[in-house]
């Protein structure tokens, strides 16, 4: 699966481009069709100067429907354990739905 990892008003460390490819690899688990990851992660800083955020979005793309997931946090790594676990949860209930029921 090809992964692409943007940052926008944050930098991309190494070390966030390593833990991204272990959560890749669960992805890759749950949707092996999957063709592309993009992964885009932004910061925020508010005028206050009291607050600052991260945003982690997620799209996972390929054949079948487009998956997307978004989650928030103060730190970078946190927001993207939540946004893999959301888009772990959508991709697993698109297998579920997909998936004969029998009568």
């Amino acid at each position: 699966m090809d992964t692409s990892i943007v940052g926008v008003g944050v930098g991309i460390t190494d070390r966030f481009r390593s833990v991204v490819e272990e959560k890749v690899s669960r992805i890759e688990h749950l949707a092996p069709r999957a063709n592309a990851l993009e992964v885009k992660v932004t910061h925020r800083s508010y005028r206050n100067g009291r607050m600052e955020d991260d945003t982690v979005e997620l799209t996972l793309d390929g054949k079948g429907p487009v998956v997307r997931a978004e989650a928030t946090d103060t730190d970078k790594f946190a927001a993207l354990d939540l946004a893999v676990d959301k888009i772990s949860e959508q991709v697993l209930s698109l297998i579920h739905i997909s998936e004969p029921h029998e009568t």
